[in-house]
């Protein structure tokens, strides 16, 4: 929401906070990695908030 709405406050800073942590404790691994190319095969289009942290994208 914050990326397709940016500069309206939707997330709060408290919130963007959490949502770093669990980034953090829980990052992305090869198979959301291969999951987002293979929806990304079917749909056309990328996740780029997996994509970019997959290697080799």
């Amino acid at each position: 929401m914050d990326a397709a709405y940016p500069g309206r406050g939707i997330i709060s800073k408290k919130n963007r906070k959490l949502f770093a942590a669990w980034n953090r404790q829980d990052s992305v691994d090869s198979w959301e990695c291969e999951r987002e190319r293979r929806v990304a095969k079917i749909q056309g289009n990328r996740n780029p908030f997996v994509a970019e942290m997959c290697p080799n994208q």
